[in-house]
């Protein structure tokens, strides 16, 4: 993910659902309704980051695609600036 303000962000969720491909490489129907994910960690200001999901009890055949509707930010907080450090 990338975070291209000038803000922390931490707290994350993402609003996501998911489901097979078809034979012909098309998105098929979301195995599941939209469910929020919890994403652990921080994501600095104005860098990308990596986060982590584990699906349990879903097989490789049934996740071929993964669609984010919403990104829910539970909390920002801001650096002071270089003048009043």
């Amino acid at each position: 993910m990338g975070n291209l303000t000038a803000a922390n962000i931490a707290s994350l969720e993402v609003s996501a659902s998911w489901g097979s491909l078809n034979k012909d490489g098309s998105l098929g129907l979301p195995v599941t309704v939209i469910k929020r994910l919890p994403l652990k960690g921080e994501c600095a200001a104005a860098s990308w980051c990596e986060f982590s999901v584990v699906f349990d009890g879903i097989k490789p055949d049934e996740f071929g695609f993964l669609q984010v509707e919403k990104v829910h930010v539970g909390r920002v907080s801001l650096s002071k600036g270089i003048n009043e450090r």
